[in-house]
């Protein structure tokens, strides 16, 4: 079986160091043979990403410094995600997966999600929301804005 080129990544920060290692064990050990990961750093404090460097020495594991900025949705919305985005379209990857630092997925998520045989595989979550005083989950999904931001969630309501 031929297993497409996948780059696995996704922006970092401090505030999940809580789950790293969870986090980390999981990227060390996803069982599929065409695989790189990338983790893009912005934490204002260098050092989560001197302590995540010295977690991943010795892996296949990879990650650099984007910087921090004061915005979370220019931070990791925007910088971190077109910096995984142009290494994936540069070097070739047939694939790129988002892999939030605070989801811990099964080992073959791979390989279940190449088994779909599409272009696009995504999955929807919910958040609670506040609507008229009632707390509501509703859907949060991606959507298109400008070329300046490239994605951003955006919370659906049950009608759209």
């Amino acid at each position: 079986m031929e297993y497409p080129k996948i780059l696995v990544g996704a922006p970092v920060c401090g505030h999940y160091e809580f789950c790293i290692d969870r986090y980390l064990d999981v990227l060390k050990n996803i069982d599929y043979p065409n695989y790189e990961v990338l983790l893009v750093d912005n934490t204002d404090n260098p050092a989560f990403f001197e302590k995540l460097k010295e977690l991943v020495k010795d892996t296949k594991i990879n990650v650099i410094r984007a910087g921090h900025e004061e915005s979370s949705i220019k931070m990791k919305m925007i910088i971190g995600r077109n910096l995984l985005r142009e290494k994936a379209l540069k070097e070739g990857f047939d694939y790129f997966f988002n892999l939030d630092q605070d989801v811990i997925p099964p080992l073959d998520v791979l390989k279940r999600l190449v088994s779909h045989k599409l272009d696009i595989v995504t999955g929807i979550y919910h958040s609670d929301v506040v609507i008229n005083g009632k707390v509501d989950a509703m859907p949060v999904v991606y959507d298109y804005f400008s070329e300046d931001e490239i994605k951003r969630m955006k919370m659906m309501s049950k009608d759209e």
